[in-house]
């Protein structure tokens, strides 16, 4: 059994673990990590290395990966130099080639308050735009404190559609407004498409932007119809 000890109940894991063999991995094993613009430099035992991705939880996946890789008999010493040829998930921070601009999953208070943050680890220099909004006949209380998270954590807020499905697109938007205060300049483009496409293309020199709600999804879903759409492509697209 592999158990993550950064986890709180990692001792609740290993207590019930049938397994004999018991692996523990922390991000303390790291002698150092430092955080890019392309993800992390690392130092482990007498290795120095890159991790081609952004976000601090994603130090505790790669460990995983590489204790789990170890105990099928691969050796770190092979493992470790082919670490910089990892790929996210699509739709998880995925980097649009050519823009500072990512597409992630992120719907949920937490996810984007997660996202957020890590672009600010990877770009401290840099003003964050967020391209959001929230799906319909879905938990609505999550839509002002959203709302509002973004409002604190971001420079500037495109609010859109994200799966409307039964509701009412400009009712699920005020709900979202109604955790934004009246001060906060921010767009609102209900067609998802020309609100990412608009903002790839004014993004400004010092400015990241997140694209957060469907990450790998290809439609969107509405009352009537559902629409081809996917945000990756669109934001791949609208780069110059």
């Amino acid at each position: 059994m592999i158990v993550n000890q950064d986890d709180v109940q990692h001792l609740d894991f290993l207590k019930v673990a049938k397994s004999k063999t018991q692996i523990t991995y922390s991000k303390n094993d790291f002698e150092k990590i430092e955080a890019t613009e392309q993800g992390f430099l690392c130092q482990l035992d007498d290795y120095v290395f890159e991790i081609p991705f952004l976000g601090e939880f994603n130090l505790s996946n790669v460990l995983a990966a590489l204790n789990s890789v170890e105990q099928l008999g691969f050796k770190r010493s092979d493992i470790i130099p082919l670490l910089h040829h990892l790929l996210p998930p699509t739709g998880r921070m995925h980097k649009i080639k050519g823009a500072l601009a990512w597409v992630d999953y992120a719907h949920t208070p937490d996810a984007i308050t997660n996202a957020i943050n890590t672009l600010q680890t990877h770009y401290p220099d840099f003003k964050v735009r967020i391209v959001f909004g929230c799906g319909g006949n879905r938990d609505q209380d999550k839509r002002a404190k959203m709302g509002k998270i973004a409002s604190k954590l971001a420079n500037t807020i495109v609010l859109t559609n994200d799966n409307p499905r039964g509701e009412d697109p400009q009712a699920i938007i005020d709900d979202i407004l109604s955790g934004i205060d009246d001060s906060f300049e921010l767009d609102i483009t209900l067609d998802r498409k020309l609100a990412i496409e608009t903002a790839i293309i004014t993004l400004g020199e010092n400015e990241c932007l997140l694209i957060a709600g469907k990450g790998h999804e290809s439609t969107q879903q509405f009352k009537d119809e559902t629409l081809i759409l996917n945000d990756i492509e669109i934001a791949q697209n609208a780069v110059i």
